[in-house]
């Protein structure tokens, strides 16, 4: 999202003046680095792909508070909001998985 765009969500003007601008060429990279990760984990097999969502679910865990903290910072949700409709949906798909 650009600055300008930022700009026109109210709370989160504030933190917009604070953004770097962004090299596209680093976004390109980026985008391709994120291509080839996805492209190599289809052919993973079943384990490999509960390793990671296990890593997942505890960076969730271990990363709650900070969680809280930035979802009340730029949404404006209480910790119950986080918990309820962010969190905990990550950690029941993670377990269904």
């Amino acid at each position: 999202m650009s600055k300008a765009a930022l700009q026109s969500v109210p709370h989160v003007a504030a933190a917009a003046d604070a953004l770097p601008e962004t090299d596209p060429a680093l976004v390109r990279r980026v985008f391709d680095a994120q291509r080839a990760t996805a492209l190599r984990w289809r052919t993973s097999t079943a384990a490999e792909r509960i390793v990671r969502l296990q890593r997942l679910r505890d960076a969730v865990l271990s990363h709650q508070d900070a969680l809280h903290a930035a979802f009340a910072q730029d949404m404006r949700k209480n910790v119950m909001e986080v918990d309820g409709n962010e969190i905990l949906p990550v950690l029941a798909e993670v377990r269904d998985a």
